[in-house]
């Protein structure tokens, strides 16, 4: 009975710790840079942490340390490093490397706001973890860092797309779908919008709670298989009236980079569509996985959503005890 219990103890660990990882969303690191003066920098750099451990990352100047530490704190699920850096002849012509991305899976939000008011923008990736700042600093810069960054966000936000993959479930590829999925875009864009911009603010650990609860929900309305509910008989209100929560947790991976001062309706806006862009791939991803599925005679539809609904549900379960006692 001992070694029983050992076991499915070691099963849990081994099914919760990627569970526990892959409910989180992405969230870069940021480093920005403001000229306060002609060659004088003032730097903030935010690396991801967890309790008192953060990534191991290190920002470098032409292969030196960037600057030196004034003050380094943790902070909301972030450690905080921020110091002064003297370079007279500008950044123009240097590179800026982070040492130690290229064994992580997080990316780097990279800032500079010059003297003259203009704002480079661009995204340091594990495949790519040197800028130029000899580059064109262009507005394509930033239209494509936010896009992506959307793009990466939702595909590796499991919550939110085990949330999508409910309404899939339930109004399978037809037009029912369509409407869904268009209420939720559009109420997660409305709040996502009111929190990126401050006019609308709630406490990041409740929404997430929140968001799981809504997965939870959804998985129990499938597992019913009651087609007589307001979730099947008008999904679009459901997914709108959800969409509106998912909107403020999207907007939580913004406030750990922020948006540029000059720019930010356009960083907004191209965050938004990455984030439609990567919904869309991961709709197109289910349709096809299901008519390869179909291929297969010896594999039943129904009995594969019986097992999709009880995983999800278990997950959101998991995963609402977690950011329940997170609080």
């Amino acid at each position: 009975m001992i070694w029983r219990t050992d076991g499915w103890q070691r099963l849990f660990l081994l099914l919760w710790l990627p569970v526990s990882v892959l409910a989180h969303e992405i969230r870069p690191a940021a480093l920005h840079i403001k000229e306060i003066s002609q060659g004088e920098f003032q730097a903030n750099w935010k690396v991801p942490a967890r309790n008192d451990t953060r990534l191991s990352l290190q920002p470098l100047l032409n292969g030196e340390p960037l600057f030196a530490v004034q003050t380094g704190y943790f902070m909301q699920g972030a450690y905080i490093e921020q110091g002064k850096f003297t370079h007279p002849d500008g950044l123009m012509g240097s590179q800026i490397a982070i040492q130690g991305l290229d064994s992580t899976f997080t990316d780097v939000m990279l800032r500079l706001e010059s003297l003259d008011g203009s704002v480079l923008t661009a995204r340091l990736s594990p495949e790519n973890p040197v800028y130029d700042f000899a580059e064109d600093a262009s507005g394509w810069g930033l239209v494509t860092t936010y896009t992506n960054l959307g793009i990466q966000h939702i595909l590796l936000g499991v919550d939110h797309l085990l949330f999508v993959a409910c309404f899939v479930l339930i109004a399978g590829f037809s037009r029912r779908l369509v409407w869904a999925i268009t209420g939720f875009s559009i109420a997660h864009s409305v709040t996502l919008g009111l929190a990126a911009l401050e006019i609308v603010q709630l406490p990041v650990p409740a929404v997430e709670a929140v968001i799981a609860l809504s997965i939870l929900f959804m998985a129990w309305e499938i597992a019913r298989g009651r087609t007589d509910t307001l979730t099947y008989r008008y999904p679009i209100v459901v997914s709108a009236s959800f969409g509106l929560l998912h909107g403020f947790g999207f907007a939580a991976v913004l406030a750990e980079i922020g948006l540029p001062k000059n720019e930010g309706l356009l960083a907004l806006l191209c965050f938004n569509v990455g984030v439609e862009i990567g919904q869309l791939l991961f709709i197109a991803a289910l349709f096809l996985s299901v008519i390869l599925v179909r291929q297969l005679r010896f594999v039943r539809l129904h009995w594969l959503k019986q097992v999709a609904t009880y995983g999800i549900g278990g997950f959101a379960s998991l995963w609402l005890i977690e950011r329940v006692l997170a609080f």
